[in-house]
């Protein structure tokens, strides 16, 4: 049985020890993979001749969150790789990959890779530097194949694939010996290591799986829904401010008809208080003013004329204040109704019902002869006080003169 050991990886850009038949397929472990420590087994031809490679490949330590392999210079990126190439099929995997194992371990791990800080670093730049370790390696590998092994377990390549299309991987711990030589027989290569995940783990790994992609499946239908009322939403919204504007407007419109109803309350007060007063001017002005009968050209009748012209000067007077504190009021009013209408476009408050109270405050039925009001009690009661009545005493006196003289 033919036995050849190869030695490859990158010490200082790519290394290779061993037969230069080999070289191509070596090269293509360079692939900058994440495995941990992984055991490769595949059957291919080589100058028309059917091997099977058995590889032991060291991509990062264990425990390591990245490939942490460099090259001497401290590059990342870096493997190192041990390879058995065997003219047969060595059934009992397991025990090749324990011999390869125990190789690495024994002769290279700590002499030619050695720990540097977190990165296991290369301590050469070519492995023609390390030949004798290497030779040393090679005749210790064949010496535990030959004697570690006996003829049942190895079988012909015949029917093996040598194509390498596609790879099963599996757990180094796991998988049974039957189960890779079916593997080998249909696909030709096999991707073992103790650091893939069990069939269980699998299982759970895909139970997992499922339900992540049933909560984003039910993450995107809810988020579907959600964008779906988000145009509603923003139409509600607006009908919302319009709503506050119009609400707003109102508001406004309320404040300033309660102003103005404040500016009628004031006014009516005030034509409140002047109620008395006028009506007792009224009073004063029909007991002074001369009778149908009275001779305009007496004395008497001239002098009552001129208390008339002398008591109706302070009542024009008066009168003209009231018209003037009316018109300032509506002047007030106006300039109001205009400014509302003008800044919030505030429809007037109608105030007809208001002037008409203003003008029923004013207008006064004549009294009747004998009839007494409130303010004519009161004008009684305080006669020994008030001006008026001293003045009509003393008329009533100069006009009983004047008629007996006349008689």
């Amino acid at each position: 049985m033919e036995v050849e050991l190869f030695i490859h990886g990158v010490p200082n850009g790519e290394g290779f020890w061993g037969k230069e038949e080999d070289r191509n397929y070596f090269g293509t472990f360079y692939d900058h993979s994440a495995d941990e420590v992984k055991f490769l087994i595949q059957s291919r031809m080589s100058k028309s001749k059917p091997y099977c490679y058995y590889n032991y490949l060291v991509y990062k330590t264990a425990g390591a969150a990245a490939p942490n392999v460099v090259a001497q210079d401290g590059r990342d990126g870096s493997y190192f790789g041990i390879s058995l190439r065997l003219n047969a099929y060595c059934k009992d995997f397991m025990n090749i990959f324990r011999i390869l194992d125990t190789l690495y371990h024994i002769y290279v791990y700590g002499d030619i890779l050695k720990m540097d800080k977190s990165k296991l670093k290369y301590t050469c730049s070519d492995f023609s530097k390390v030949d004798a370790k290497l030779k040393a390696i090679e005749a210790e590998a064949i010496k535990l194949i030959q004697n570690g092994f006996v003829s049942e377990s190895f079988a012909s390549l015949d029917g093996f694939s040598t194509t390498g299309s596609k790879s099963v991987t599996g757990n180094l711990y796991e998988v049974t010996a039957d189960d890779v030589l079916q593997y080998m027989k249909q696909y030709g290569k096999v991707a073992l290591s103790p650091f893939y995940p069990t069939m269980r783990e699998k299982k759970m790994q895909q139970q997992y799986n499922s339900k992540i992609a049933s909560l984003k499946q039910q993450f995107e239908t809810e988020k579907s829904n959600i964008e779906a009322t988000i145009p509603s939403l923003k139409n509600q919204m607006a009908e919302l401010k319009q709503e506050i504007s119009s609400r707003d407007t109102k508001m406004m419109d309320l404040q300033a008809e309660l102003e103005s109803a404040r500016s009628h309350n004031q006014v009516a007060r005030l034509v409140s208080t002047l109620k008395a007063p006028l009506a007792e001017l009224t009073k004063a002005l029909h007991a002074i003013a001369p009778s149908s009968d009275t001779n305009a050209n007496s004395p008497s009748s001239k002098l009552s004329a001129f208390k008339i012209a002398a008591l109706a000067v302070p009542a024009v007077n008066f009168i003209l204040l009231v018209c003037g504190i009316l018109g300032i009021y509506k002047l007030i009013e106006s300039s109001e109704k205009l400014e509302a209408a003008t800044a919030h476009q505030i429809v007037a408050p109608a105030v007809g019902n208001s002037s008409q109270a203003d003008d029923s405050l004013f207008s006064s039925t004549p009294l009747q002869e004998g009839e007494q009001t409130p303010t004519n009690r009161k004008s009684k009661d305080d006669a020994s006080v008030s001006p008026f009545k001293t003045s009509d005493q003393k008329e009533n006196v100069s006009t009983k003169k004047a008629e007996k003289e006349n008689q």
